[in-house]
């Protein structure tokens, strides 16, 4: 038996906590990871773009948790800056309402500290743009002590 990481990986909890909720996961298609596929439709990206630690013993951590809606231009009958939009809304509704949510060895609360920021990325390509949501949340993580 393995012993748990020092550090917790939390993309795993927010996409368990984001997808457990039945309005981001319709906005999203279900579509949740830390990666983005080659062909976008729409869906949701779970980053963690920041760790620091409360505590200094490896128990309390305090990640930045970002979230970036993403929709292409392609999905017809679908407004993408909206689409993006929503997406990222949704998430800060649900981290922004997260209280004590245990997952695996950890315990976590959620606030919303920024979004949903609108943006255009064209790193694919001028004539495929990707409309982009994101927002932010400030999580506090306590992890159970090891045997």
């Amino acid at each position: 038996m393995t012993a748990p990481a020092p550090i917790p990986w939390i993309p795993p909890a927010v996409r368990a906590l984001l997808l457990a909720d039945a309005d981001f996961t319709a906005a999203c298609g279900g579509r949740v990871s830390t990666r983005l596929p080659s062909t976008v439709t729409f869906c949701a990206q779970v980053r963690v773009p920041g760790l620091n630690s409360l505590s200094g013993d490896g128990v309390a951590w305090s990640p930045l948790v970002q979230v970036d809606g993403w929709c292409a231009t392609t999905v017809p009958g679908v407004d993408p800056e909206q689409k993006a939009w929503d997406i990222a809304a949704h998430a800060a509704r649900v981290l922004g309402r997260a209280r004590n949510i245990t997952w695996q060895d950890m315990t976590y609360s959620g606030r919303v500290v920024e979004g949903p920021i609108p943006d255009v990325d064209t790193s694919r390509g001028e004539s495929t743009p990707l409309y982009r949501a994101i927002v932010r949340a400030e999580l506090t993580v306590l992890v159970a002590a090891a045997p």
